[in-house]
């Protein structure tokens, strides 16, 4: 059985998605509960996750090396847009220790 993922509809460019637990796993989320944000006028697309008891963003832009499609392509198909963004070799959480905060 394949793991369950639920996408909401677009609204202001905007689209809350679910995603699997095994997701949540192996991206080291903290929840299932992404938000996929779009912006066409720059065709980038970001996704807003919370990770290590923090809320963080990650942007797919055209400039970035590891571009994997702009704006049409997160539209087209949001949670494989929302995956390959958390599947970057870094994101600003992995550098982050919670033990380090004052």
């Amino acid at each position: 059985m394949k793991p369950s993922v639920t996408i909401g509809t677009f609204e202001d460019n905007c689209c809350d998605i679910q995603l699997s637990k095994e997701d949540m796993d192996v991206f080291k989320l903290d929840t299932v509960d992404v938000l996929l944000e779009v912006r066409p006028k720059g065709d980038e697309y970001g996704v807003f996750y919370t990770a290590k008891g923090r809320q963080w963003d990650i942007w797919c832009r055209a400039d970035d090396i590891d571009y994997q499609g702009g704006a049409a392509f997160a539209m087209r198909d949001p949670v494989q847009a929302v995956r390959a963004l958390l599947a970057r070799k870094w994101r600003a959480d992995f550098g982050f220790d919670p033990d380090d905060e004052d």
